[in-house]
């Protein structure tokens, strides 16, 4: 059976990561598994209590081989890159510090899906909404759950482009030998579309799962506000070296032909879904430098759903007309 590290990139001791690692704890395996925490946030005035915390929460958890690892500058991606680096496992497993295994058999899926696949590169799951998830916390699940299923190749297969960074597994010995790593550049949003972008230039399978992991968040529409923008300038970033075929301008109407995640949307939740996909773009073109063209492509969506509401009104008018209504 493989080996397997399992590495968490951190900001803070945020509580959620105590309920991660004892999730962990619960998780039924017969091989090997050690867990990286990589504290990427250096603040000097706060570091010295964090590394206290990470060591309460180390010797609370001593049954679990655990290793601290502390770095002098923030990014989520130094942070990963640190953690794939010190990594002694075969198969390394990223969790982003907000998750918690919900199934006691997840690390041995993962582990068991690429012995059986030795050719497989990835494997990643989905989010499940905590029961407590408000309703900020809902849209930024149907917004992560529909980006992730629109990266799937083909409707018969489970290989897709990419993955979601808090919930996905890779070979480490194909990491090295394919030269692929974190972009150490985005700091966050939108930071593992590189490591998979690199990943396909070079023909290697990444498959998409149904296994699955509790994402505890609290989202306001502000907090989302400032996610998504980071998330659109992230792409950017990524872009920069490997350019993703499918970028293109998705406005607000893109919504509609997405899957149903969250039960059917009300009206308000279709115009926050726009706004939101807004930000994501403004984030983008602000990075590129071409906000002009961002702000372009809004009059041209805004003349677009103009010309559908005159049209959806005469036909309206004609229905009417054909059955004698008089209004």
């Amino acid at each position: 059976m493989n080996s397997l590290s399992i590495v968490i990139p951190i900001r803070r001791c945020e509580p959620s990561l105590l309920v991660l690692l004892k999730s962990i704890l619960r998780q039924e395996i017969n091989f090997s598994v050690e867990v990286i925490v990589v504290l990427n946030s250096f603040e000097p005035s706060d570091f010295d209590v964090l590394k206290t915390e990470l060591q309460v929460i180390q010797n609370e958890l001593k049954v679990l081989d655990m290793k601290l690892i502390f770095l002098d500058r923030s990014g989520v991606n130094r942070a990963r890159n640190a953690g794939l680096l010190a990594a002694a496992g075969s198969i390394v497993v990223f969790f982003d510090d907000d998750c918690e295994l919900d199934s006691s058999n997840l690390l041995s899926m993962h582990a068991l899906h690429h012995q059986a696949h030795p050719t497989l590169f990835g494997l990643g799951g989905v989010y499940k909404l905590n029961a407590e998830a408000g309703y900020f916390d809902r849209l930024y699940h149907y917004i992560q759950m529909r980006w992730l299923y629109e990266g799937l190749l083909y409707s018969e297969d489970t290989a897709t482009r990419y993955l979601i960074g808090g919930h996905f597994s890779v070979k480490k010995v194909m990491t090295e030998n394919y030269h692929i790593q974190f972009n150490d550049e985005v700091v966050y949003g939108g930071s593992e579309l590189e490591f998979f972008l690199q990943a396909e230039r070079q023909n290697l399978r990444v498959e998409l799962s149904e296994l699955a992991v509790i994402h505890h968040t609290n989202e306001s529409f502000i907090s989302l506000t400032r996610k998504l923008f980071k998330q659109g300038k992230g792409k950017a970033i990524s872009e920069k070296r490997y350019a993703d075929p499918s970028t293109q301008f998705r406005a607000s109407q893109s919504v509609n032909k997405s899957k149903d995640l969250i039960g059917r949307l009300p009206v308000i939740s279709k115009m926050l879904l726009g706004y939101y996909n807004y930000i994501f773009w403004l984030g983008y073109y602000h990075y590129r430098k071409q906000l002009p063209l961002f702000f372009r492509h809004v009059m041209q969506d805004i003349f677009l759903f103009k010309s559908k509401l005159s049209e959806q009104v005469e036909r309206q008018k004609k229905i009417k007309e054909q059955r004698g209504d008089r209004f």
